[in-house]
């Protein structure tokens, strides 16, 4: 499930994905004709619409990739790494931000970023790692899982007031297996409902202000200036409808990775090596040098050559006149 690594608990993902779909069955199944008659084709469409955008946030909270970021490789770790020190500060829009190392992905953390004890990875912005989800929540699939939270809270809510309008309608039957198992949907929507509206409405709190569960929680920007506030309608904005953050492990960026390296190696091969120093010459040595002169050479090469500077008895560009007295 998911870029991070799966845990070994998935009952809590299991059982959430089991009773959203259950009881969204049961509640089309039983409670759909009744709808359609008695209220309106349209509460029907209106509800289907909402489960479908519910279903594809559930499954993009769980199967995205949260923004993980790959551990260094030892060719990018340098020998002193071992011992870098825990902390480094940095500056944030002027406010002064501590940087911790990561022992296990080996490299200084961004200002927002944690390592997740479940995953054993480091995320960008994380939020917390949620058991129902089986997945972190950080920057790349925190608007699906908060989307999941609002539609979700709608669900309950409609489930609830339609199923209680069947029952009401239906009270002289309710022997029926329909109004049993609706009656049943009704219990869990109720026990639900309260929870999972608090926690919709703790994240609308979050984004308005800025901040993540784990900020909040840990109270690392407590008594403090939060330099990552832009006001409510930008935070929400750039949190809700902001452009996608790039993934770390995309194929795109191992495979650009990969010719940065060859590229890299290619500019190493070709790169000549440093001829040793040696003695300055005497004039007496320079004399003695021969050096081929190519009588094809055109008047425009020579004057090109001109425009570079003087050319000294070893053939080399004189330089005389830009360091200063030499020796040759």
């Amino acid at each position: 499930m998911s870029c991070c690594k799966v845990s070994g608990n998935v009952a809590p993902a299991v059982f959430a994905w089991s009773i959203l779909i259950v009881c969204t069955a049961i509640f089309f199944v039983c409670a759909s004709e009744f709808l359609v008659v008695q209220l309106s084709p349209v509460c029907v469409a209106y509800e289907a619409i909402i489960a479908v955008f519910l279903l594809i946030n559930f499954f993009r909270s769980t199967f995205s990739n949260p923004g993980v970021y790959p551990r260094a490789e030892d060719d990018e770790v340098k020998a002193g790494d071992a011992r870098a020190p825990l902390f480094k500060n940095i500056d944030v829009n002027g406010v002064p931000t501590r940087l911790k190392w990561c022992q296990t992905c080996r490299f200084y953390r961004p200002p927002r970023c944690s390592h997740c004890s479940v995953c054993n990875k480091c995320v960008e912005s994380f939020d917390h790692h949620c058991p129902w989800v089986n997945n972190c929540i950080g920057r790349r699939n925190y608007r699906f899982f908060f989307f999941f939270l609002f539609f979700l809270t709608i669900h309950i809510a409609n489930t609830m007031g339609f199923s209680i309008a069947y029952i009401i309608h239906n009270s002289a039957n309710l022997a029926e297996a329909r109004a049993i198992l609706l009656i049943i949907v009704i219990v869990i929507c109720v026990l639900l409902f309260i929870p999972i509206t608090g926690l919709m409405f703790f994240h609308v709190y979050l984004i308005c202000r800025g901040r993540t569960t784990n900020e909040q929680v840990t109270g690392k920007l407590k008594g403090g200036f939060n330099p990552f506030d832009r006001g409510r309608c930008t935070n929400c904005k750039n949190t809700l409808c902001g452009p996608m953050w790039p993934s770390f492990l995309s194929k795109r960026v191992k495979k650009l990775k990969k010719i940065d390296a060859i590229v890299l190696e290619e500019l190493l091969l070709k790169t000549p090596k440093q001829p040793k120093k040696s003695k300055s010459l005497t004039r007496e040595d320079s004399d003695d040098i021969k050096v081929p002169i190519d009588s094809n050479a055109t008047m425009q090469q020579q004057q090109s050559v001109s425009l570079l500077g003087p050319i000294n008895s070893a053939g080399i560009l004189g330089t005389a006149s830009f360091m200063g007295p030499s020796s040759i």
